[in-house]
């Protein structure tokens, strides 16, 4: 159901191409962080979707990767917030649909680590953001199995359609000019 928005985001972000630039990662990872400033308080607070999210948290990892990348703390106060973000989880359906999309999204970011740990320009000690977090994984475990619970995609269209409205979110975010 989201393969290809999923695979439009890849196409259309170009991470895993060679040679990626410092800057144009510096400005993917701003891009994700001001995502995440507004899509997880959003979360946060929806009772049904807040409990996936348990420690979890994206907001340190991003910043302490811009950080190592050597962005100063004012220029990442600086990042714009992506406002949009708030709009998946307006219902129980969406927010469902939203998580599935982002907390299923910590497997390609092994992928893109991997790649990245090799660019000249990479950190030693490695990027956070895109390493591996079993409390993540078992939030992930634990919305697959709730959702498998739940006749989806066919017979909940309001999963399925948080699910492409948060891949369509992250592509016009993350793909807008100031940051591809």
């Amino acid at each position: 159901m989201t393969r290809i928005a999923h695979q439009r985001l890849d196409h259309d972000l170009s991470l895993l191409s060679k040679p990626l630039s410092q800057q144009r990662f510096i400005d993917f990872l701003a891009g994700l962080l001001g995502f995440f400033q507004v899509w997880e308080p959003a979360v946060a607070a929806s009772p049904q979707a807040r409990r996936y999210l348990t420690g979890t948290s994206r907001l340190p990892d991003l910043t302490s990767d811009l950080t190592r990348l050597n962005v100063q703390q004012h220029e990442i106060a600086a990042i714009p917030a992506c406002s949009a973000a708030s709009e998946l989880v307006r219902s129980p359906g969406l927010a469902l649909g939203s998580l599935y999309v982002i907390l299923g999204s910590r497997q390609g970011a092994r992928v893109i680590g991997r790649a990245v740990s090799s660019a000249p320009w990479a950190p030693p000690e490695g990027l956070a953001y895109f390493s591996d977090d079993p409390r993540a994984n078992a939030a992930w475990n634990g919305l697959v199995t709730a959702l498998h619970q739940t006749p989806w995609p066919s017979t909940d269209p309001e999963i399925a359609r948080g699910a492409l409205k948060t891949f369509d979110v992250l592509h016009t975010w993350l793909t807008r000019s100031a940051i591809a």
